[in-house]
């Protein structure tokens, strides 16, 4: 029941946020390139600065060594998400790049923007320290595989591992290098990355409502294939991953990480990255849309019954 409250109290608060910023895109209160303001503020500014703060603040050898599981289990993880991807992103749609965006929402959650939000609500900054090292397998699935999912034929798919090569991974392993290496950085400059940081999950939000407030509500919420893939992604994929995870007799302190990585809603990317190719969008959102919402309840039940 702690757990239950104490994740429910940090939905309460996200959604407010997401509510703030359909808000400001239904009364025009903001401009409409607010979306990609905020989007490029979170992934080349705000993320990066709350990435470097935290890992040169707790990446020592000694702690790494002790985290080395972390990463072997992430990886786990993300193995399993692309390999049951496939066969439940066809029986959903057999049409391309339809059926590409289904695979992505099976296989990806929104674990970076929100997962970090509940993660740090709810458990706490080691735990995030902890999340973020389980992560690192997933990010490389996402901004490779991921990144292929989403984009049309031909183009930077042929190369998508220069996905890689961007903010968040950058300040991953930039991170990772000064604390290792013990590099002390001025007090006003962890000062900066500190207070930039703390904007993280409240802008996140904010870009998710302002996104969805840019497409018209009825037409979202009439697809009855996404209630199903939302059903899906927050309720029966974290509950087969507590199951398959457990009876590969992962450590139980690990289970809160893995349930977080798989229990989010879907994400923007699938918005944001057809729109950049002139592709339809509407799918994408209906998906963010309808699972945001649903999630301020699954996500409190699963971390309640699976954690």
């Amino acid at each position: 029941m702690t757990v239950f409250l104490s994740t429910l109290n940090q939905m309460a608060v996200l959604a407010i946020f997401m509510l703030a910023g359909f808000i400001c895109q239904r009364i025009k209160l903001l401009p409409d390139s607010t979306a990609t303001v905020l989007s490029r503020l979170e992934t080349y500014l705000i993320m990066p600065a709350y990435i470097l703060n935290t890992f040169i603040s707790n990446c020592t050898p000694e702690i790494l060594s002790e985290r080395l599981p972390l990463l072997m289990w992430g990886a786990i993880v993300a193995v399993l998400s692309v390999a049951i991807a496939y066969p439940v992103g066809r029986a959903f749609s057999k049409e391309q790049p339809l059926k590409n965006i289904y695979r992505y929402s099976v296989a990806i959650a929104n674990a970076g923007f929100m997962g970090n939000a509940v993660m740090l609500g709810v458990f706490g900054e080691e735990m995030l320290f902890n999340y973020m090292i389980f992560m690192m397998p997933l990010y490389v699935v996402i901004y490779s595989w991921g990144m292929v999912m989403l984009m049309p034929a031909g183009g930077e798919r042929k190369n998508p591992l220069k996905n890689l090569i961007n903010p968040v991974c950058i300040s991953l392993v930039l991170g990772m290098l000064l604390g290792i290496l013990s590099i002390q950085l001025p007090g006003f400059v962890t000062t900066v990355l500190s207070n930039t940081g703390s904007c993280m999950a409240p802008l996140a939000m904010l870009l998710t409502g302002f996104t969805i407030g840019t497409y018209s509500l009825k037409k979202l919420v009439a697809d009855k294939k996404v209630y199903i893939i939302s059903v899906l992604r927050l309720l029966v994929i974290p509950a087969f991953f507590a199951l398959v995870l457990g009876l590969l007799k992962m450590d139980e302190s690990y289970m809160p990480l893995a349930i977080c990585a798989v229990a989010m809603p879907m994400g923007l990317n699938t918005v944001v990255i057809p729109a950049a190719y002139g592709e339809d969008t509407s799918a994408g959102a209906s998906m963010a849309l309808i699972s945001s919402v649903l999630s301020i309840g699954t996500i409190p039940l699963v971390f309640a019954f699976l954690v």
